[in-house]
């Protein structure tokens, strides 16, 4: 059955054609939204929800193009909606955690930072360890110079 016949059937309400819709570009979907997201959780709810929104909208797909590029475009604009709502949740989060700090009396350095830090800059992606090393380590120390005692071995 081609693409056509079955989106027609889609439409009509066959659920089974939905399934065949859906298994035939879930993988390409999946690996955009994960390119994207960088976060296969992420990547996941972006998937399903570009195709809770694709099949909602799949009346207006006209067929001028390939579903599988009317799909990409619904993907990136789920993939990017979603991001940016995720970005401002967690800008919250940062507030609320930083707005907790500021009652507390004083601050104590943890004696673990050295070995915390090292390990949050082993984690990065290569790309962003060697702009990290090559561009932030004067800053840093700079930065945490009240902090070097504490480092000292």
């Amino acid at each position: 059955m081609d693409e056509r016949e079955l989106i027609a059937r889609v439409r009509a309400g066959d659920g089974a054609a939905e399934r065949a819709l859906y298994d035939a570009h879930v993988d390409r979907v999946y690996r955009l939204a994960y390119r994207l997201a960088g976060d296969d959780e992420l990547a996941r709810e972006f998937t399903q929800d570009t195709f809770v929104r694709a099949f909602e909208r799949l009346d207006s797909f006209r067929g001028e193009a390939r579903l599988s590029t009317w799909l990409h475009a619904i993907t990136t604009s789920v993939v990017l909606n979603g991001l940016r709502k995720v970005n401002r949740f967690r800008r919250r989060e940062t507030d609320l955690t930083e707005a907790s700090d500021v009652s507390r009396p004083g601050r104590r350095a943890e004696p673990d930072l050295k070995r915390r830090l090292a390990g949050a800059i082993d984690g990065l992606p290569d790309g962003y360890r060697t702009v990290f090393v090559m561009r932030a380590r004067a800053r840093l120390r700079e930065a945490l110079a009240d902090f070097a005692g504490e480092w000292v071995s």
